[in-house]
């Protein structure tokens, strides 16, 4: 076979580094369009992105050229700049060192895989199931 087919998609979390600077409210549209682009710009499909103040969710296919470590520093690294130019509120903002990333069938619901953000979002309940099955 003369080429390489993948389709592989996997739920990303990531969290700001410091809880003095988070995400405004009315930047979370523009973030999130904006890491739409980079995940393209990367050879993948954004599917769904949300998130909170201080954290975000990523549904998305991979990328078969990259490592979802290498792919997860893109997104990371590319946004981080982007949104120091949104103004002063930014100018120490970070996203912390780590992820985690799952893997997800494409049986799934995929649009409905990450509903619980914002004012419905109920951390406590949804983390500790996400890791058991995980086997974390």
């Amino acid at each position: 076979m003369a080429q390489s087919l993948s389709k592989l998609y996997i739920h990303i979390v990531f969290h700001i580094k410091n809880n003095d600077v988070v995400i405004r409210l009315e930047d979370e549209k523009e973030l999130y369009a904006y890491i739409g682009g980079i995940i393209k710009a990367n050879e993948a499909f954004p599917i769904k992105i949300n998130g909170t103040k201080n954290h975000l969710h990523i549904l998305t296919t991979m990328s078969k050229n990259l490592s979802p470590a290498k792919f997860v520093e893109e997104i990371k690294r590319n946004s981080s700049r982007w949104i120091k130019t949104k103004g002063a509120h930014y100018q120490f903002f970070a996203w912390q060192g780590g992820y985690a990333g799952y893997s997800v069938s494409q049986s799934k619901d995929l649009n409905n895989m990450l509903p619980f953000q914002g004012a419905n979002w109920f951390w406590p309940f949804f983390y500790p199931r996400r890791c058991r099955w995980a086997g974390i």
